[in-house]
């Protein structure tokens, strides 16, 4: 993973959140899915996807009607799911 190029995404997770979702994602248990519910443009779901990867886990799932609405600062984007998908 590059961290760099993954922090330089749109998102408000700050990198210990982003090394905390990895570390978690690592050392959750090893069956069922991994549902992750808000995504936006993809920061997060890169540093869980990549623990489960390393771990030659299943997928995961990401939820997120990407409409281009937050329920931060009240700002709103383009719908988001072209950029969800070249960013993952």
């Amino acid at each position: 993973m590059n961290i760099a190029k993954t922090m330089s995404l749109p998102g408000w997770l700050s990198l210990n959140e982003g090394l905390l979702l990895y570390e978690l994602a690592k050392i959750s248990p090893r069956k069922g899915e991994v549902i992750e519910i808000g995504s936006f443009q993809g920061k997060s779901t890169i540093f869980i996807a990549e623990a489960l990867k390393e771990q030659k886990r299943k997928p995961m799932f990401s939820i997120d009607p990407h409409i281009g609405q937050t329920h931060v600062g009240k700002k709103e984007f383009s719908p988001t799911f072209s950029a969800f998908k070249k960013n993952v």
